[in-house]
Formats: C-alpha cells, sequence, structure tokens
C-alpha cells in the first residue's frame, strides 16, 4: 500500500512539463513514446486525425488506458519519464499503483472524429495544472461542449493531471455525492462537489477520497459493521506514528516476538505480561478507530491483513487501510496500545463533531440508522419473509399499495409493517428499495446490463455498457452487511416477458442458488463478462392484475419460482363507506362482483380501492364515470346488455330501439337496440336511488 499513490506526483510532473510546452513539442515527445513493441509505436487512434488534433488532454487519457498490463505500461511508462525528462517514477510492477481512473483504449479521444477545439483544450488544460481556481467557467463548459467530451472522461482527466484540485464526476464518486443535476454540471457544480467530497472525508486527500469511492463502487471493499481500536503509540509511551501510518496507508504494532505482542490465538496463553492483541481479526471492511490514549487520530477502512495471511507473523507485517478521516479529536477514545476489538468508544467516535460527517456517510453507504445499536433497519433473525413473492388479483385490491407494507416489513425486520410513505421514500432515496414496472418492450439489456447508444453533443453516436436494475440491487445489497434486506418491487410482472428479461438469471433467484444457499450458482454475464449471482438479502415483491390477459401467457419457470399471494376485493375494508347520501358501498361493490363472478370469473371482479374514502355522492358519480365504468367496458368489450346487468338494470346505461330509414330497413334487425351510457351532465349520476337499484331490488332506478 506504500506505493498506492505514486500515480499522483508522476502525472503532476508530467502535465506541468506538458503545460510549460507547445503543440508541437507534445507531438514530438508523444510519437518518440514506445507505445508498443516495433519501430512503429506510434498508437493509431491518438493520430489517426494528424498531429493538428493532438491536445493534451487526448494524449493523457491515452496514456492512462494503456497503463491496464504490466507489460504495456512497463514499456509505456519507463518510455515517458524518459522521453519527457520526468524525476517521478512509476513502480510499475505494483498493481496498486494504478488505481487511476484509466477509461479505454478505444474511447480516448477529446473530439468527434477530428472535429474539435484543440486551441481551447490547450488553454483549459494549462489552467487546470495551475490549479481549479484558474479554470474559468466558459473554457469548462466549452470542453463539455465538444463531441465525445463528457463530464466523466473531462474530470477524470483533470484529475490526473492535478489531483490535489479535482477529483472524478463520474459513477464511482456518484454514491458519495448529492443528487447529481440533470446535464452536465456547470464549473460552479462541480466545484461544490469537490468541496462536498472534501467535507465528507476530513482531512482526507482528494485521491484517498477516489480510491475509497472506486473500492466500494467495484465491489472489491464491502464495508461492514466491526471496529477496531489501534494505537498510534506502538508500545511507545512517547512516540507517535500518525505519520507514517497516514503516508503509508496502514497500521501496525511491534509485533510479535517484541514484547510479547501476539497474533490472536492462542487466547489461554497464561505467562505473565502476555497482551493478545487481535492483530489477525480485522477484515477488509471493517473500521479502524485510530488514537493515541484519550485523543482521536482517525477513521480507516482495512483493505487487508497480512497479519492474518501470514503463518509466521513478524515485525514486518502489517494491517492496510484506506484513510476516509484524519482529523484529529481531543478526549474521544481510550486507546493505549495495540489492535483491539472497539466495543465500547466506537459509539464516542460517531457522536464527535469532526468524525460525524465520516459516519453519516458510512451510514447511508450501508443503510444503518446512527441513533440504535445495533441498527434499526437490520431485520430481526427471527422474522422471516420469502424471498420471492408476487402479489396477485383483480384490479383496484391495493396490491400496488400493499407492496409499500410488505417492503418496509422485510426492510425492518418486521412481521407487518404500517403505510408510512415518509420512510418508505427514505428507503428509495438510500438505495435500499427499488422499484420498476415490466411492459412488454421491457429486455434484458433493461433489467440485468446492456449496451445503449449514446448521441454525441455534435452527432454520432457511441456506446457504453449499463448496469440494470436488478444487477445495481444485488451489487449494493452485497456490499452492505448480510443482515441488511434490500427490496425490488416488480410492478406489473406479467405484462413482460420474464424470459427475456431474466434471461439465464431466472435460476439464479432460487433460495438454493442464491450466495447463501447450498447451490450457490454464479454464471458470467454476456456483456461485461463479470462473473454475477443473487445475495441473499435481495428480495423481489412482484405485482400482477389477474383480469389482464397476459396473465396467460406467464412464464412457467415464474410461476415455480415464486411465491404467490392472492389479494380480492374486501367488502368490509374499514374505509369503504357505508352510508354517502343513503347509498352502501359495501353492498353496492358485492353486488356487482357477485354479477362481474358470475358473468366473467373471480378475476374480474371491482376492487374495493374503486371506493374507497367517497365522501358524497357527487364523488361516488365521479368514480363510476371515470374508475368503474370504463373498467367494465374492458371487462365486457362493451357488451353493454351484460354491463347493464351488472348495474342491476340502473338508468346508466340506457337502450333505445333504432329509427330506420327506408333505405336501412332491410339491412338492420328492426330489434336491434342501441346502448349508451348517461352523459356527464345527467343528474342520475348523483341519484342515491340509481345506486340503490344495483343492490335493491324495488327501487326507483329511473329517479333524478
Amino acid at each position: 500500500m506504500k506505493e498506492i499513490y505514486t500515480w499522483v506526483p508522476w502525472f503532476r510532473e508530467l502535465g506541468r512539463v506538458i503545460a510549460d510546452g507547445d503543440p508541437d513539442d507534445l507531438v514530438r515527445r508523444a510519437k518518440a513514446t514506445q507505445w508498443s513493441e516495433g519501430d512503429d509505436s506510434a498508437p493509431i487512434s491518438l493520430f489517426r486525425y494528424g498531429d493538428e488534433n493532438v491536445d493534451p488532454f487526448s494524449f493523457v487519457y491515452t496514456l492512462a488506458s494503456r497503463c491496464g498490463s504490466l507489460a504495456s505500461r512497463t514499456r509505456i511508462c519507463t518510455s515517458v519519464e524518459d522521453v519527457f525528462g520526468l524525476d517521478a517514477s512509476m513502480p510499475v510492477d505494483d498493481d496498486d499503483a494504478f488505481i487511476f481512473p484509466q477509461g479505454t483504449p478505444q474511447n480516448t479521444l477529446f473530439h468527434m472524429n477530428g472535429a474539435g477545439n484543440p486551441p481551447l483544450l490547450w488553454r483549459l488544460f494549462q489552467d487546470a495544472v495551475r490549479g481549479v481556481s484558474s479554470v474559468s467557467d466558459a473554457h469548462f463548459s466549452e470542453a463539455l461542449g465538444i463531441g465525445n467530451v463528457g463530464t466523466a472522461k473531462l474530470s477524470q482527466t483533470l484529475f490526473l493531471v492535478n489531483a490535489a484540485d479535482f477529483i472524478p464526476y463520474d459513477k464511482t464518486t456518484a454514491l458519495f455525492r448529492a443528487d447529481a443535476p440533470s446535464g452536465s454540471p456547470d464549473l460552479a457544480t462541480y466545484r461544490e462537489s469537490i468541496a462536498q467530497l472534501r467535507g465528507r472525508f476530513p482531512g482526507c486527500e482528494t485521491w484517498e477520497i477516489n480510491l475509497f469511492a472506486y473500492l466500494v463502487w467495484s465491489g472489491k471493499l464491502k464495508v461492514g459493521a466491526n471496529a477496531f481500536c489501534a494505537s498510534t503509540r506502538l508500545n511507545r509511551a512517547d512516540t507517535e506514528f500518525d505519520e507514517e501510518f497516514f503516508k503509508n496507508n496502514w497500521i501496525r504494532t511491534d509485533g510479535p516476538g517484541s514484547h510479547d505482542y501476539w497474533v490472536g490465538p492462542p487466547k489461554n496463553d497464561t505467562r505473565s505480561g502476555t497482551s493478545h492483541y487481535q492483530l489477525d481479526d480485522p477484515e477488509p471492511g471493517d473500521l479502524i478507530l485510530l488514537g493515541r490514549g484519550s485523543d482521536g487520530r482517525g477513521v480507516g477502512v482495512v483493505t487487508g491483513n497480512d497479519y492474518s495471511a501470514s503463518e509466521t507473523p513478524d515485525g514486518n507485517d502489517r494491517i492496510h487501510v484506506v484513510w476516509i478521516n484524519k482529523q484529529s479529536c481531543p478526549g474521544v477514545s481510550n486507546v493505549q496500545t495495540g489492535i483491539w476489538k472497539a466495543w465500547k468508544i466506537l459509539a464516542d467516535y460517531r457522536n464527535a463533531e469532526p468524525y460525524r460527517p465520516t459516519f453519516e456517510m458510512l451510514d447511508r453507504l450501508t443503510g444503518a440508522d446512527p441513533q440504535v445499536q445495533p441498527p434499526r433497519h437490520a431485520p430481526v433473525s427471527s422474522v422471516s419473509h420469502p424471498r420471492n413473492q408476487i402479489l396477485y388479483g383483480p384490479p383496484g385490491t391495493g396490491k400496488t399499495w400493499s407492496t409499500v407494507n410488505l417492503a418496509l416489513a422485510i426492510v425492518d425486520g418486521k412481521t407487518e409493517a404500517d403505510h408510512d410513505l415518509e420512510r418508505y421514500h427514505e428507503l428509495l432515496e438510500s438505495g435500499r428499495i427499488a422499484a420498476v414496472t415490466f411492459h412488454q418492450n421491457f429486455a434484458y439489456e433493461d433489467f440485468i446490463e446492456g449496451i445503449r447508444p449514446v448521441l454525441g453533443d455534435v452527432g454520432g453516436l457511441r456506446y457504453e455498457r449499463r448496469d440494470g436494475l436488478f444487477k445495481t440491487m444485488a451489487e449494493r445489497a452485497k456490499n452492505a452487511p448480510e443482515e441488511q434486506r434490500f427490496v425490488l418491487i416488480i410492478d406489473e410482472i406479467n405484462r413482460g416477458n420474464v424470459a427475456r428479461i431474466f434471461g439465464e438469471l431466472i435460476t439464479l433467484i432460487e433460495e438454493s442458488r442464491r450466495d447463501d444457499g447450498a447451490e450457490k450458482t454464479v454464471v458470467k454475464l454476456p456483456y461485461s463478462g463479470n462473473e454475477f449471482s443473487v445475495p441473499g438479502n435481495l428480495y423481489l415483491i412482484g405485482t400482477m392484475n389477474t383480469a389482464d390477459r397476459s396473465i396467460e401467457l406467464l412464464d412457467t419457470a415464474l410461476r415455480r419460482r415464486f411465491v404467490f399471494r392472492e389479494l380480492m376485493p374486501d367488502v368490509h375494508h374499514p374505509d369503504l363507506p357505508q352510508d354517502v347520501g343513503g347509498v352502501d358501498c359495501r353492498q353496492l361493490l358485492g353486488a356487482m362482483n357477485q354479477r362481474t363472478t358470475l358473468l366473467l370469473d373471480r378475476e374480474h371482479q371491482i376492487g374495493h380501492t374503486y371506493l374507497l374514502d367517497v365522501s358524497s355522492l357527487e364523488e361516488l358519480g365521479q368514480r363510476f364515470r371515470e374508475r368503474i365504468f370504463p373498467l367494465l367496458q374492458e371487462y365486457f368489450f362493451d357488451d353493454w346488455s351484460k354491463i347493464h346487468a351488472v348495474l342491476g338494470g340502473n338508468p346508466f346505461v340506457v337502450s333505445s330501439t333504432p329509427d330506420l330509414r327506408a333505405e336501412l330497413a332491410d339491412l338492420v334487425d328492426p330489434d336491434q337496440r342501441i346502448w349508451q351510457r348517461l352523459s356527464d351532465s345527467d343528474p342520475r349520476w348523483t341519484s342515491a336511488d340509481a345506486y340503490r337499484a344495483i343492490y335493491q331490488t324495488g327501487t326507483d332506478a329511473d329517479a333524478s
């Protein structure tokens, strides 16, 4: 970990050398760089559109994109150091030293097929090397207006050449920023984002922030709930090692064999004076609370542990850390020497002002509640829910409404939950709950991952791989503690082609095939080539309208892998009124549903939500005209005689015999009836007798 940020001064020096030169000098040096084996080593993409289109941004981004393999970066970085006369050197054999924005070799140019603005890019590059305060709003916005130049690409290159002042504005840092504006941010918004990130990682450098963001986003680091305290004193009362720990991204003790510092077991050792520090316990993702005596020194996250990996630990072993807060705070801790599980001081660090932004950020990341330990979001282990379930029933039975309660119950580990919309939206914003609606054109590429075309600013298309919601939720759940539950709601699940949407992943959602199942299954995704599995803490809730004819096409694989819960009309629902101007809505609904069941089937009933909270005859009439009547027309395919029957023969449907002209007499059955609905202005829509006629016999249905 010592070399992990070596790229920062290396690119910084390179940027200054380029900025001090001119376009001709850059072209000359770029062509002299050993890009590939052989004499003709110039990268095709960089020079494809002529020397006049070689700009510093395209050069630096091309260079970064070619640092993936050991052979390539060994050749290129060594050549760049020689050609540009750099004093800094890159440790090419250390993979950790190459964790920086690299892009792809296929998309490194800051112009669209030669259509760009090299003079502008030169001015912006030279200003950026001097610092973010030197960059003008106009130059920044104009650069984003160049084809094939997006915010992520521009900010990544600015970060490479001046990491002290910039940070990527891309998907790796998005999780730690406030909601991004639509479109590309202006320079003021970008600066505000940088300040915001600095505030959430107090005392940390931008490259430390970016590394942590990348490790979390990529899934390489899963932040957990365990915390350990560590001392900067080692076993020396008068010496502190903060500077060493921060510089080298590690913590250590004097190691086993020196003053009886031991690794974990044997914990039953009874020799006098022996201290059993838990050196091998911290694992990647665990927190490190750094302190000295009663003073806090910082917070980090473990990325590796030499003690746990070594069969014969010695004084050279280290616990490697990425620092996320390097602020001091007097009187917060009680850390003397060694490394211990932080049972008692975690709350003190959490509540200390210098560390509060860090823990707020971690709470948002993991979904933890800072007020309660253990977190209230963590489910009670005794409360279980099916991992895949579908709520089905006729329209208006509260299926979508019930998904809110069910999702809250799952996430909060309860048997049932109240309809708390504020809490629900809080979980939506935090990413613990997500929702999607299936439709006929919804596909695997929308749900899992796919290649999507992106229109350039000045025309032309480029393609990029995008993760779908299911994959995003699965990765989010994997990167959270196992006890935290995540819910994906799929509304109208039967309206999509399930086989096409889930593809090979339909098998992975089974209980036994998940990460914690006995038959854990991993597949390789076709677009990214990444391995993928479904975590056990991701729950799926679907809704299904049984009146939808697409129910007949429901995939058998879906039926077999989901638990089905039926929701039918509830005539006893407490919000279904019994007296609306003399009309009993419960009897009204019951009578209509009895008839639709006889004329069609039980799946084509009218849900109780159509009549909930009706308070007047005017409102009842509006519900019938705008919601119930159109539903009946859909059910019966405009068979007005059956609609008339469902309504008990009341006046909402009227018929008449045709007044045939002579020329139609031989073409139309004279006994045929013409059906029509009452006009919206007819007063019978607000007549209590008209509604009572639906469920009572002997009522004057024509009353006005």
